[in-house]
């Protein structure tokens, strides 16, 4: 998708049925009044613009969508479908044809400073419904400000403020989009019927319907198939129109939006062991959560570091030492204990010896969100032990039997609250959740898909979010970035190339160099 083509896309966004510019003139609320502005209930309404299949970028089609949180929108599922009849068949994942999304709350108003009416921001990823004629689409830029879900369902006779910007009762291509009220006639398990003295028209569909909850407006369905009653150009005279529920899938919705799901600190320290010299990255809580790249070699720790290094969180780093000459004064599997203090490294005390598999197997140590140490040890029991950093002593210095026959796990990676994940010699990976308080797994050999053994380091700031070094973008080294949302029970989409996104890459991510971040700097905010 390149900029160039969808410059030829450039029609101003809105929202509605599909509809074929080249063909078929454009379509908003037929007997509707304009709306604008950021107060208002065009305010999270977008138009989207898209690329029509097979037409060598000839033709286009336009609908309406409505944001649901800072990257999401939802609207309908016939809208991105190749055949709109088809709409159940949309497949889910990354999205190829060219788009543009527009806010409507600025169509034929004066924009703020740094507003245009045009953008290039697009649709890169689909999340349909499967029972219903509707779709969660990830925007490429921040959109917004987003609707507040219903998550209680309407009750006949409702009033409700329907939005779009398709055709009106006068205009094919309206400049505004526009706004009418319409009462609930009838409450079916997945849609509404909707009449009144406006309906929806061609370039509504997937926009929203309102209703107001103590001044407020709240997104209880999306505009569906209408007869467009009063629609320019339609003489029709029944006036009901189909709404799309949402209030019921509020837990899905959430479910999907991985941006709903968790919080992360606002910067994340990460540490890089380039070549033997130890540096402190950071990533941004933000970009974390949506797989951009981290800032660089801010501070530097010196040379010498040539055993395995685990970011604890609270400023704790935890070092399985490797002699550095005679005169070293530590020993080979000496578990070390270090504290940031802004730019410098404090500390460095033994706090442990006979670590000398996580030396020899630094893939074999992990820390999770809450600070705890996983190892598997030389005959594949894997232990968790706890450090109290107030009486600077271990829980349990000999540790916590968790389970049996880890032997041929060759990578584990804390990712959140007793959150692992472990690959295989083959290359499997595998997702497992041991609650600590109840002392049993509650997940256990969740495949995490194949192809692992291509990373050399994986590791995570949590929250379900994996890191990877050890493979290339093109003939550059690239740090590669994972995120999984288990309550969808799915990967956030990857590269092309089948691997992870690429967050970053060039001779800093070398495939030698291994990493580690703060293991609770991200947090999932349900399950």
């Amino acid at each position: 998708m390149n900029s160039i083509s969808r410059r030829t896309l450039a029609a101003v966004l809105a929202g509605g049925a599909a509809m074929t510019l080249t063909a078929v003139p454009a379509s908003a609320i037929g007997g509707g009044t304009p709306v604008t502005g950021i107060e208002g209930p065009a305010a999270s309404v977008v138009r989207i613009s898209i690329e029509k299949a097979d037409t060598n970028k000839q033709k286009q089609h336009e609908c309406t969508g409505v944001v649901v949180s800072t990257y999401w929108i939802l609207s309908s599922a016939s809208c991105f479908a190749d055949n709109p009849a088809q709409w159940q068949s949309l497949p889910a994942g990354l999205y190829k044809l060219d788009s543009i999304v527009d806010d409507a709350a600025y169509m034929g108003a004066a924009r703020p400073a740094g507003k245009v009416q045009s953008s290039y921001t697009y649709i890169d990823e689909l999340v349909p419904r499967r029972d219903r004629d509707l779709v969660l689409a990830r925007a490429s830029d921040p959109v917004g400000p987003a609707a507040k879900i219903a998550t209680t369902p309407p009750v006949q006779g409702q009033s409700l403020k329907i939005v779009g910007t398709g055709r009106t009762s006068t205009e094919w291509i309206p400049k505004q989009a526009h706004a009418a009220d319409v009462s609930v006639k009838a409450i079916n398990p997945t849609s509404l019927t909707v009449s009144g003295n406006a309906s929806t028209c061609r370039g509504d569909a997937g926009g929203p319907a309102f209703r107001d909850n103590n001044g407020s407006l709240e997104l209880v369905a999306i505009h569906g198939p209408s007869w467009q009653h009063g629609c320019l150009g339609v003489t029709e005279t029944r006036d009901e129109s189909t709404e799309v529920r949402v209030d019921d899938i509020h837990d899905w919705i959430r479910q999907q939006i991985p941006d709903l799901n968790i919080e992360c600190d606002g910067e994340i320290d990460m540490f890089t062991n380039r070549g033997g010299t130890l540096w402190r990255d950071k990533v941004g809580g933000d970009w974390a959560a949506k797989g951009w790249s981290p800032d660089t070699n801010l501070d530097s720790y010196g040379p010498n570091w040539l055993g395995g290094v685990y970011a604890g969180g609270n400023g704790l780093l935890w070092e399985v030492h490797k002699k550095v000459n005679a005169s070293d004064p530590f020993a080979n599997g000496d578990l070390r204990l270090w504290r940031r203090n802004g730019a410098a490294l404090a500390g460095g005390e033994r706090v442990g010896n006979g670590w000398t598999r996580q030396m020899e197997f630094p893939s074999t140590m992990t820390v999770d969100s809450e600070g705890r140490v996983y190892a598997i040890n030389a005959v594949g029991e894997l232990r968790s032990y706890v450090w109290n950093d107030t009486t600077r002593t271990w829980v349990n210095a000999g540790g916590d039997l968790l389970d049996t026959g880890w032997q041929n796990y060759t990578s584990i990676t804390g990712a959140g609250n007793g959150v692992l994940y472990a690959r295989n010699s083959a290359g499997e990976m595998f997702r497992f959740v041991y609650d600590h308080a109840a002392r049993q797994w509650t997940q256990r050999n969740k495949s995490a898909g194949v192809g692992w053994n291509v990373f050399t380091n994986i590791f995570s700031p949590g929250g379900d979010i994996l890191y990877a070094l050890g493979s290339k973008h093109d003939t550059y080294p690239a740090l590669r970035w994972y995120r999984y949302l288990p309550g969808a029970d799915r990967w956030e989409p990857g590269d092309a190339d089948g691997l992870g996104r690429v967050a970053s890459w060039g001779s800093i991510w070398n495939t030698t160099y291994r990493a580690t971040a703060d293991p609770g700097g991200c947090r999932l905010t349900r399950p």
